[in-house]
């Protein structure tokens, strides 16, 4: 029996399920938490290449890091998710793509990194949220900032641009 998805649960490990490898090799949907084993995800590493969604909890600490490997090795990957809580720490996180997210949740963000984010990108901004972002934002070393300009962001841009 193959399977399309795989919901893992905080202590699982593949290796105790006979033919691990035949059952696992079409899964297409993979939610997991960032606290996965080091063992069970180079398993899943090796298994699941045809993964096209990806959903991850990010707890508050403990994450294991190289589950970025996870999100590199699939092919078909159109699609990652993910659920984490408020004020997660980010302290390496450096480009931040927050297509339709909301603007709390980039704040939120921002203010978790350690300096090290040098890229926004944000689509579905309005004024508010725009200077919202610019205030958290303010002290921190430059970035390059995209965004669909409108007329009315103009000035707040140029506010806060660093001279």
């Amino acid at each position: 029996m193959n399977f399309t998805h795989l919901y893992i649960i905080r202590n699982f490990d593949h290796r105790l399920i006979t033919g691990a490898k035949r059952c696992f090799s079409e899964i297409e949907f993979l939610k997991c938490s960032t606290r996965i084993n080091d063992n069970v995800l180079a398993g899943l590493i090796e298994i699941c290449k045809l993964i096209k969604e990806l959903e991850l909890i990010i707890p508050m600490n403990h994450n294991n890091y190289g589950i970025i490997r996870l999100i590199e090795i699939p092919k078909k990957l159109t699609t990652v998710h993910f659920r984490y809580r408020e004020n997660l720490p980010l302290p390496h996180l450096q480009i931040l793509n927050g297509d339709y997210v909301s603007i709390n949740v980039i704040t939120s963000l921002i203010e978790n990194t350690s300096g090290s984010l040098t890229k926004i990108k944000y689509i579905d901004m309005d004024y508010e949220s725009l200077k919202l972002l610019f205030e958290n934002w303010k002290g921190r070393h430059p970035m390059l900032l995209q965004i669909k300009l409108s007329l009315d962001f103009k000035d707040l841009i140029e506010k806060y641009k660093i001279s």
